[in-house]
């Protein structure tokens, strides 16, 4: 297999995708002057190969690879219609991170939760870490060197919830590595659930507590956690 024949499989499959929230996309791009870019106005506003909805398809595709290898990819590896790194990096600090978030929610929207037993919905809840780019100035991420890193290490902590039946995320919450709280996560994940029916999340002891149950004692949101056997 050649390189464009690796490069035109891998985007079939993720163009299904891509095709999927193509409405979205061009719903955000409408919105641009007010919520999704930095600077309303001058952010996308001339025409290049890496625009905004160009963008967000791209980071949807990209997959482990560095960068440059990425965009060739993207690319069907012509080097001449490929963008520079440098350049990929410049439009994308335009972007706010919110943008991600709206197209989650835009793209679990055109998809129905399955039911259990006719109308309830089953949502994992739960925390998980992840490294991100090496920053000691950033005291809210970094954690020192100790018997797990010599030089120290950044850390993003995200709580997410999981639909069992349609195996897919509905939302998260991403907050610093050292600043992590999962019961306000939980809390405000659960406010903001907008999918109707009656959930069931499910969590383990650690996330689930009762200042977290509490708020919810009048709400049609059912708690399912492990107890300890005696």
């Amino acid at each position: 297999m050649n390189l464009g024949e690796y490069a035109i499989r891998q985007l079939i499959s993720k163009n299904k995708i891509v095709k999927m929230i193509s409405g979205p996309l061009w719903t955000l791009w409408l919105s641009i002057p007010t919520v999704h870019v930095k600077n309303p106005g001058k952010d996308f506003s001339r025409e290049r190969k890496l625009g905004f909805v160009q963008m967000l398809r791209l980071c949807i595709c990209m997959e482990s690879g560095c960068i440059s290898h990425e965009l060739l990819i993207y690319f069907f590896f012509n080097p001449d219609e490929s963008p520079t790194a440098s350049a990929f990096i410049q439009q994308r600090a335009k972007l706010l991170p919110e943008v991600f978030y709206h197209l989650l929610r835009q793209f679990n929207r055109r998809f129905t939760t399955k039911p259990f037993r006719g109308k309830y919905s089953l949502i994992a809840a739960d925390g998980s870490e992840f490294n991100i780019a090496r920053s000691p100035e950033d005291k809210t991420t970094f954690h020192p060197s100790s018997g797990k890193s010599k030089k120290g290490f950044n850390m993003i902590h995200t709580v997410l919830l999981f639909e069992l039946f349609s195996k897919r995320y509905l939302d998260v919450i991403v907050q610093p590595g050292r600043e992590k709280n999962e019961f306000a996560a939980l809390c405000r994940l659960i406010d903001r659930f907008s999918y109707g029916g009656c959930p069931i999340f499910v969590a383990d002891r650690g996330i689930c507590q009762l200042h977290c149950i509490c708020p919810c004692a009048g709400e049609r949101v059912l708690f399912c956690h492990p107890c300890e056997r005696h």
